[in-house]
C-alpha cells in the first residue's frame, strides 16, 4: 500500500496558481513547481545549491518572500488592466505561500542568468519549491 503525499493538495494548487504566470526580466520565464521530500532543514545556500546540482562555488544571493514578491505584486497608476491582472495573481501566490509554507526564502543562483529558487517547509516538514529564471545584463 502507497502511502499517499501529504503534500498533494498543495502542490496541485501551487501549480494551478503558477501556470500562465511569468517571472518577468529581459525575459520571460514561467515558474517551475518542486518538491523536495525527505530533505531537511535548516535551509542554508549550501543546501540549495547541493539540491539544484550547481557548483558550490556559485553565487547565491538569499532574499526574503516580502522583497522577492514586493515589486512583483505592487499595482501601479499606469498600468493596464492585464497588468493589474498579472500584479493580483502575483499577490495570490504570495498569500497562498504565506498560509502554507514556513521558513520561506528566496535563492538567487549566478549572474546574469540567474536561477530563482523559492522554497519553503510545509506541515508536513517536506521542502517545497518554485523554480524560474531572470536574465539580467
Amino acid at each position: 500500500m502507497t502511502c499517499p503525499n501529504p503534500d498533494s493538495t498543495l502542490i496541485d494548487t501551487l501549480r494551478a496558481t503558477v501556470e500562465g504566470l511569468y517571472y518577468m526580466s529581459e525575459t520571460d520565464r514561467p515558474f517551475e513547481v518542486l518538491q523536495w521530500a525527505g530533505q531537511t532543514t535548516p535551509l542554508t545556500p549550501d543546501r540549495v545549491l547541493q539540491w539544484t546540482g550547481k557548483p558550490q562555488d556559485s553565487p547565491v544571493e538569499v532574499r526574503s518572500l516580502d522583497d522577492f514578491f514586493e515589486r512583483l505584486m505592487r499595482e501601479q497608476d499606469w498600468h493596464s488592466d492585464q497588468e493589474r491582472a498579472i500584479a493580483h495573481r502575483f499577490r495570490t501566490l504570495f498569500e497562498l505561500l504565506q498560509q502554507h509554507l514556513s521558513n520561506t526564502q528566496v535563492y538567487r543562483i549566478g549572474e546574469i542568468e540567474i536561477d530563482i529558487y523559492i522554497v519553503g517547509e510545509t506541515a508536513s516538514g517536506n521542502l517545497i519549491a518554485l523554480q524560474t529564471q531572470s536574465v539580467e545584463t
